[in-house]
């Protein structure tokens, strides 16, 4: 159920219990009333001031009643305006807030800026098709994959990320008595010389694309993170920097189970011995803000965190409240505003995955992302153009149902290579999402606050919320998108869920 919608209902009872209250008030003074004499020489209107004359014609009692509402309006939205701070880290709190950030990225999807220092994305999707026309594999034919690299590569990209869990071996089986002496099949053996070989031929070449690998996890009873070895790791060591590991890793919301939250490293073990991933969003923003430098000083920045156990857990060093990575800042956690995802990049066209080619479009018309079946680009020498590769940020992910890599996120559905891609461009767009200081936060609700209690105090719950509807739609949901596509986040959820709704009116 909506957080907003349980809000809702309690606000319907508290009004209840309000009518009852002044139902017993009216009865109680009614009562008083009849029981008053009536002042006879009141009646005579020349014996009265025109200011006095005026308050006979304007009733008192409409006067007291307004102010005695909204008196009564600003002390209980204080009191709740300051239980709303005071809890703001609780799970119902964080239910409104994040209906309320979900609301504005569904309004404000595909609204892009147009910035000319963040390269475009192509995703290369295994989509079904592509997944049929190789047989429907188990996972992603080595062969096939290294294709896609190596088209990228050739193409001209800016960066290369491959999105495909690189931890199992191809199977040998029926193959033993033609590939005798060798550890892995054929199709693995190339892909590891490639990468292995990779360093080797960037160095001769002046401009060389940064190839990201997803790094797989695994658990067992000594630690819940671990990662899992995989045939590459001889062949990515060789080819460091060129080649690296990075996390897919995002937060998932544990009652929604909605991916909000991004995690900008992953503590891990790898042979016994802590370490640290980076996700792949940081290190592909760290590598594109900073002009695709070579990412060897990147290793720097993890020397603030050391690991106490074998659950991963920073003590030694108290992470710093942000990190900067030549010019990239970035506020560390996991839960805050400033790590969500700024999802702008949909995937469902009409609650259905879009038929490819897809794209998604700037400003100024100008492609941000382009999807792509990945089956033309796969052969040895694809016959497709290459033109819309060259300078790009290439993801290589599948969007196939049996891949199981589809997650539920504020605008739906969208496969895990698609919200990699939102992330890294929420980094080179905003960096974060950035909340409004605490001070002009509390001053925007309390002049919510006095214009609420004013309007519902003066004209009644009846006209008083056709009046603030026309306000929240006219001024606050309009400048809450305004400040939101800059990175922003207005809270307008909070301040109309909880005074609007609970205010005696």
């Amino acid at each position: 159920m909506s957080h907003f919608f349980k809000l809702t209902s309690l606000a319907l009872i508290w009004r209840k219990l309000g009518q009852v209250w002044r139902w017993g008030q009216n009865r109680i003074t009614s009562r008083q009333l009849q029981e008053k004499p009536i002042d006879v020489q009141s009646s005579f209107v020349w014996q009265h001031s025109p200011k006095e004359l005026w308050l006979m014609i304007q009733p008192q009692q409409i006067q007291q009643d307004f102010r005695h509402r909204f008196m009564i309006n600003m002390l209980i939205g204080l009191g709740i305006i300051l239980l709303a701070f005071l809890f703001r880290d609780s799970p119902f709190m964080k239910g409104i807030e994040n209906e309320g950030i979900d609301t504005l990225m569904q309004i404000r999807q595909k609204i892009i800026h147009a910035n000319p220092d963040i390269p475009p994305f192509v995703w290369l999707d295994i989509d079904d098709n592509t997944h049929q026309a190789w047989n429907t594999p188990m996972f992603t034919p080595r062969n096939r994959l290294l294709n896609l690299i190596n088209t990228a590569v050739n193409a001209g990209a800016s960066l290369v990320i491959v999105d495909v869990d690189l931890s199992r071996k191809t199977p040998m089986d029926g193959l033993e008595k033609y590939t005798q002496g060798l550890a892995h099949h054929p199709y693995d053996k190339a892909l590891s010389d490639f990468l292995g070989n990779y360093k080797t031929v960037c160095e001769h070449k002046p401009v060389c694309p940064v190839i990201i690998l997803a790094q797989a996890f695994q658990s067992n009873s000594a630690s819940p993170h671990n990662t899992r070895s995989s045939f590459l790791d001889e062949a990515v060591k060789k080819s460091a920097p060129y080649v690296q590991w990075a996390s897919t890793l995002f937060f998932r919301d544990f009652y929604e189970h909605k991916v909000r939250h991004w995690w900008l490293w992953q503590s891990a073990y790898t042979d016994g011995q802590p370490k640290i991933i980076p996700s792949i969003q940081l290190l592909a923003a760290a590598l594109i803000r900073n002009d695709m430098s070579q990412p060897a000083r990147f290793e720097n920045f993890f020397q603030h965190f050391h690991l106490q156990d074998s659950f991963g857990t920073p003590t030694t060093l108290k992470p710093p409240e942000s990190i900067q990575i030549g010019k990239l800042t970035v506020s560390t956690g996991q839960h805050g505003v400033k790590q969500r995802v700024m999802f702008s990049m949909p995937w469902l066209v009409n609650n259905k995955a879009p038929r490819l080619p897809y794209y998604v479009n700037n400003q100024a018309a100008l492609p941000v992302i382009t999807i792509l079946p990945a089956q033309p680009y796969a052969k040895i020498s694809p016959t497709t153009s290459l033109e819309s590769l060259k300078n790009s940020i290439v993801v290589i992910g599948g969007s196939y149902r049996e891949g199981r890599d589809t997650h539920l996120t504020p605008l739906g559905e969208m496969p895990g290579a698609l919200i990699i891609i939102n992330a890294i461009h929420t980094l080179l767009e905003y960096e974060e999402i950035k909340p409004l200081s605490n001070w002009l936060k509390i001053l925007i609700y309390l002049s919510l606050l006095v214009l609420m209690s004013f309007v519902l105090a003066r004209f009644g719950y009846g006209l008083g919320s056709i009046i603030l509807g026309v306000f929240v739609l006219v001024v606050l949901i309009p400048c809450s998108i305004l400040l939101f596509n800059y990175g922003i986040w207005l809270d307008f959820m909070l301040p109309l869920a909880v005074v609007m709704q609970l205010l005696p009116l």
